[in-house]
C-alpha cells in the first residue's frame, strides 16, 4: 500500500471521514463533505497518519483501545504510557526527570 492508501484505510477503520476532491469545469474543488473552494482549506485536509504516528495514538485513545493496541504491538499493556506521550502538561517529561535522577 502507498501512503495515501494507508491513511485512507486507517480512516475507514477508525470511523474518520476521508475527504475526496473533484474539480469542476471552473477548477473549483468540491469535497464530498459538501465544502467547495479554490484551495484545499484546513477543514478538508486529510490527516497523514504515516508522517505523524502521534495521530494514530490519539485515535487509539479516542476509540478506547489504546491499551489493547499497545499490547498487540509490544506485548506490554501501555495505556498509561500512551496517555503520558499525548499529555501536554509535561507528565512524560516529569517521568523522564524522575528516571534520570534515579539513574544519577
Amino acid at each position: 500500500m502507498n501512503i495515501e492508501q494507508i491513511n485512507k484505510r486507517f480512516c475507514e477503520l477508525a470511523g474518520i471521514h476521508w475527504h475526496n476532491y473533484i474539480k469542476d469545469e471552473n477548477l473549483v474543488l468540491a469535497c464530498d463533505c459538501g465544502h467547495k473552494t479554490y484551495f484545499r482549506d484546513i477543514c478538508c485536509v486529510n490527516q497523514d497518519y504515516c508522517a505523524d504516528p502521534r495521530l494514530v495514538l490519539r485515535e487509539m485513545v479516542r476509540l478506547n483501545c489504546a491499551g489493547e493496541f499497545m499490547m498487540y504491538c509490544t506485548g506490554v499493556r501501555g495505556h498509561v504510557l500512551i496517555t503520558d506521550m499525548l499529555d501536554k502538561t509535561g507528565q512524560l517529561a516529569l517521568k523522564a526527570i524522575k528516571w534520570m535522577e534515579e539513574k544519577a
